[in-house]
C-alpha cells in the first residue's frame, strides 16, 4: 500500500512539473557525488518542481548505477568535468567530500551554471573559501551552503523567540552534536548562529581529543571535542561533540526561561510559547524549493546563501586552529592553511579517487560507455521471478476445496512426488519443507554417529552445512575449482580421513560437478554421495539427471530457484532401503501404515518437515513447466555464451561435452592479466550499463560465519567440534574458492529474451573494448 501511495505521489508530482512549464523553464539540475547524500538531493530536486535533474557523476560505478535504476532517463558520468562541459547544467550538488569543494566549485562556476548548493563544510581551509567567494562573484554563480535547518519550523521558531525578547536577558547557548567537528559541527555551529540571528562570533576556544587515530572522509579526526562561541554581546555558546555528545541538541537560556531545539521537538520553560506541533516532512525539500527560486530570480535572497553561511565554516575551521595552539582564537581567522592537517599531521591520509580523463573521442552515445555519459546497452532488465498462474491457483483451490491442507491426508504432495521422481528419473522422493531439510533427510537416513566427518563446500548456502551439525557430525570443507565453483575429485581426496562418511557435493549455479572421477573415488572407500541440486533442477551430466547419480539427491524450491513454492525442498533415491529411511525421518520416524494409531511406532529420531498440500500444489504445477522453463533458460545462456566466446579477454567455464546446465546463475571471469580489466571494474562497468551482474557470491568462506567460526552450536558446549577433533579452516588455503568467488554472476531466469543477452553481450563488449590496456 505504501508504495502506490507513492507511485501516486510521483505521478502528481510530475503532473505538477509539466503544468508548471508553463510558468517558466526549469532549472537543469546535476549533482555531483552521488553516492552519499546525492540521492536525497535528487528526490528533494524533485518534490520543488521547479527543477529537472539530467545527471549525476561519481567516482564510484555502484554509485551511478544506483542513481540508473532509481532514474534511467538519467546521465551519468565518472567525470564531473565531462558531465559539466556535454550537460551544462544551470543548477549543480556538490556532495563530495570537502577536500574537492574548492577545485569542484570552480569548475562549475567556470561552466556557466546559475547556482551551486555544496554540502557541508564548504571547504576545509580558509583560503579556499576566500577564493570560492571570489570565483563566484566574477562569474555571477549564486553559491549555498547546504545548512537545512534554517529551514526547520522549529529553528525558525527558536530564533524568532531571541529575536522577540521572550528569553529576556543573558542569553547562553549549551548544545551538543553527534560526529565529528569538521562534519555535522558546521551544521551546528550554523544552526546556533541561525537562531541567534547570525550575530558575529567574535573569538573561540576548543580543546579537541585524537586517540583512537580516527579518519574520517579522507582526513585526520578527532574522538570529541569541547567548544566555546564567543559571540557579539557577551552571548557564549558551548557545546560538545563526537565521544562526549550523546546526541543533538541546543539549549537556549534567558533570564525568562529556555527553549530547547532538536529536529523532532521544540521544548520551552518559564511560560514562552512553544507554538503549535508542525509537519516536519517537507522541510528538507523546502530548501531545494527555496534555492531554486533565488536562482531562478523569483527571490532576491536565500538563507543559505554563501553570505550567510560561511562563517560558520570559518568558525569550524578557527575550532581545529584553537585547538592546535591551546588557546582561544580571535576572528576573523588568521591561519588560511590546512589547520586540520596542522592539528593532526599524518603521513597519509585516506586516498581520495581521482577524477577519471575527460572523453575526447567524441563517439556517439550508443557506442560510449554508460559510465562517461553514453547510452545504457540494456535499458530494462529482466524479471527473475517464478513463473506462476492458472495451474498453480487451481491446485490451490483444489486443497481449499477438498479441506485437507496436511499431506498425510490429501493428495498434492503425493502426486508431486511421484511426478518430479519421474521427471528426473528416480524410484523413490521424499518431499520436504525446505532444501535444508531435504539435506538433512539425507544425511538422518545414513545414521550417522556423533563426530562423523562430512566433506562439503565453501562456496555454498549455510543450508547445506547446518544438516551436517544438526546430524552432530563434523563438516570438512574442501576447495573447489576456480571456475567452476565445484568440489573436484581432487580437493574431496585431500579431506578423505577414515572418518569420513559422506560427501555432500554442491551442483553451483545449475552447473554439474564432474560426477564420474567423484564417484569412482568415493566409490572403493565406501562414502556416501549426496547431491546438493538446490541450484539445479533438471540439469544433465552425461545423459542423467543430477541428483540420480549419488545416494541421494535433495532440491530445494524456495523463492529464487529455477521452480518454486515458496520454500520447500525434495529428496530422491533409487535404493529402496535409503529412501524408506529418508521418508521416516521427514515424519518423526513414524511410519504410517493401514495399523493406524493402534499399530503406531517411531523408529528412529527424525523431525517433522512434512511438505503441506499448499506446497505441494504449487511445486506440482511448476514441475510440470520445469521442462520448458529449463529449455528457456538453456536457449539464453547459449546465446549469450557464443558472444562472449567472441569478445577478447573474457573467460568462461568449461562445459564438457554431455553436461548441460540449468543455469541458476550464468558466471564468466575476465584475464586480468591480459587485459588490465579486474572482474571488479568490469561488474561495475556493467552495472552502469544496466546489466545486473556482481562479484562475491560469498562474502567469506563458510567456515568464516560465526556458526562455524565460533563454534556457536548447541547452547555453549561447542558440540560437536568440542567433542572431536576438528581442524580450524585457514581462508588462505582456499586459493580455489576465492578466485571463484571473484567470478562475475548474473542470476539468471527462464524470462530472459534474446534482447537482454544481447545487451549483455554488448555492454561486455564495449566494456572490455574499452577499458583494456
Amino acid at each position: 500500500m505504501a508504495s502506490l501511495i507513492q507511485r501516486a505521489i510521483g505521478k502528481a508530482r510530475r503532473l505538477t512539473v509539466r503544468r508548471m512549464a508553463s510558468v517558466g523553464p526549469s532549472l537543469r539540475v546535476a549533482i555531483i557525488g552521488y553516492g552519499g547524500i546525492g540521492p536525497d538531493h535528487a528526490e528533494a530536486y524533485e518534490a520543488t518542481v521547479m527543477c529537472n535533474l539530467v545527471a549525476v557523476s561519481d567516482v564510484n560505478t555502484s554509485a551511478l548505477a544506483g542513481a540508473l535504476r532509481r532514474r534511467p532517463y538519467l546521465r551519468v558520468f565518472r567525470d564531473y568535468r565531462q558531465m559539466l562541459d556535454e550537460v551544462k547544467p544551470d543548477l549543480v550538488s556538490v556532495c563530495t567530500w570537502p577536500q574537492t569543494h574548492a577545485e569542484i566549485v570552480k569548475a562549475v562556476a567556470e561552466s556557466g551554471a546559475k547556482g551551486i548548493l555544496c554540502e557541508k563544510p564548504l571547504t576545509l581551509r580558509l583560503d579556499e573559501l576566500e577564493e570560492m567567494a571570489e570565483l563566484c562573484a566574477q562569474y555571477k554563480v549564486k553559491l549555498a551552503g547546504g545548512h537545512q535547518w534554517r529551514f526547520h519550523p522549529y529553528f525558525q521558531r527558536a530564533a524568532e523567540l531571541v529575536k522577540q525578547g521572550a528569553l529576556g536577558t543573558g542569553v547562553q547557548v549549551t548544545a551538543s552534536c553527534l560526529g565529528v567537528l569538521a562534519d555535522n559541527g558546521p551544521h551546528l555551529i550554523d544552526s546556533i548562529r541561525f537562531i541567534l540571528g547570525d550575530r558575529r562570533a567574535l573569538s573561540v576556544k576548543c580543546c579537541a581529543k585524537r586517540e583512537g587515530n580516527l579518519i574520517r572522509q579522507g582526513m585526520p579526526a578527532e574522538d570529541g571535542a569541547e567548544c566555546e562561541i564567543e559571540f557579539e554581546g557577551g552571548v557564549r555558546a558551548s557545546f560538545v561533540s563526537g565521544s562526549l555528545a550523546d546526541r543533538h541538541f541546543i539549549l537556549i537560556e534567558g533570564s525568562n526561561g529556555t527553549v530547547e531545539v532538536t529536529r523532532d521537538a521544540l521544548k520551552t520553560t518559564g511560560g514562552i510559547e512553544a507554538g503549535p506541533s508542525i509537519d516536519l516532512a517537507d522541510v528538507y525539500p523546502n530548501q531545494f524549493r527555496q534555492l531554486a527560486r533565488w536562482v531562478k530570480g523569483r527571490v532576491s535572497t536565500c538563507p543559505i546563501s554563501f553570505e550567510n553561511v560561511a562563517p560558520s565554516t570559518e568558525i569550524m575551521l578557527a575550532l581545529y586552529d584553537s585547538a592546535r595552539v591551546g588557546e582561544s582564537v580571535p576572528l576573523p581567522l588568521k591561519n588560511k592553511g590546512n589547520v586540520i592537517g596542522q592539528l593532526y599531521p599524518v603521513d597519509k591520509a585516506a586516498n581520495i579517487a581521482e577524477p577519471t580523463a575527460i572523453v575526447t573521442d567524441q563517439r556517439p552515445l550508443d557506442e560510449r560507455l554508460a559510465m562517461d555519459g553514453g547510452s545504457r546497452a540494456v535499458t530494462k532488465w529482466f524479471d527473475s521471478g517464478p513463473r506462476v498462474g492458472l495451474p498453480e491457483a487451481l491446485n490451490l483451490a483444489k486443497v481449499i476445496i477438498s479441506r485437507n491442507m496436511n499431506c498425510t491426508e490429501g493428495q498434492m504432495v503425493n502426486r508431486f512426488q511421484q511426478e518430479y521422481a519421474d521427471l528426473l528419473g528416480a524410484r523413490y522422493a521424499t518431499a520436504s519443507s525446505s532444501g535444508t531439510a531435504a539435506i538433512h533427510c539425507a544425511l538422518g537416513a545414513l545414521s550417522l554417529n556423533p563426530g562423523d566427518e562430512v566433506i562439503t563446500t565453501p562456496f555454498t548456502d549455510m543450508g547445506t552445512v547446518i544438516p551436517i551439525l544438526a546430524c552432530n557430525c563434523l563438516p570438512i570443507f574442501a576447495d573447489v575449482d576456480p571456475l567452476t565453483g565445484n568440489l573436484t575429485a581432487e580437493t574431496i581426496l585431500k579431506k578423505i580421513t577414515s572418518k569420513t562418511k559422506a560427501v555432500i557435493l554442491v551442483h553451483l549455479f545449475g552447473r554439474p560437478a564432474d560426477l564420474d572421477p567423484i564417484c569412482e573415488l568415493l566409490r572403493i572407500r565406501g562414502i556416501r554421495l549426496i547431491e546438493d541440486c538446490a541450484q539445479a533442477h533438471f540439469a544433465e551430466y552425461k545423459g542423467r539427471k543430477v541428483g540420480t547419480i549419488g545416494d541421494f539427491g535433495c532440491f530445494s524450491f524456495q523463492q529464487s530457484k529455477q521452480i518454486s513454492c515458496g520454500d520447500g525442498g525434495i529428496t530422491i533415491s533409487n535404493d529402496e532401503d535409503l529412501a524408506m529411511r529418508a521418508a521416516l525421518f521427514s515424519d518423526k520416524g513414524w511410519q504410517r501404515s493401514s495399523a493406524g494409531r493402534a499399530g503406531r511406532n517411531h523408529y528412529f529420531l527424525g523431525m517433522n518437515y512434512r511438505m503441506t498440500e499448499f506446497q505441494g500444489a504449487v511445486a506440482l504445477a511448476q514441475t510440470r513447466r520445469l521442462p520448458e522453463l529449463i529449455a528457456a533458460r538453456r536457449a539464453g545462456a547459449e546465446r549469450l555464451a557464443a558472444q562472449l566466446r567472441n569478445v577478447p579477454g573474457i573467460i568462461l567455464p568449461p562445459q564438457p561435452q554431455g553436461v548441460n546446465p540449468s543455469w541458476w546463475v550464468f558466471s564468466f571471469t575476465t584475464d586480468q592479466a591480459g587485459t588490465g580489466v579486474t572482474n571488479k571494474a568490469l561488474s561495475g562497468a556493467l552495472n552502469v550499463e544496466g546489466v545486473s551482474v556482481a562479484t562475491n557470491y560469498l562474502t567469506q568462506p563458510l567456515f568464516e560465519y560465526d556458526v562455524i567460526k565460533l563454534q556457536r552450536t548447541y547452547g555453549e558446549s561447542r558440540y560437536p567440534f568440542s567433542e572431536y577433533p576438528w581442524e580450524v579452516p585457514k581462508s588462505e588455503d582456499y586459493t580455489g574458492f576465492h578466485q571463484a568467488n571473484a567470478n562475475l554472476g548474473i542470476f539468471w531466469s527462464h524470462n530472459v529474451q534474446n534482447k537482454h543477452v544481447d545487451g549483455v553481450a554488448k555492454a561486455v563488449q564495449k566494456v572490455m573494448t574499452q577499458q583494456k590496456h
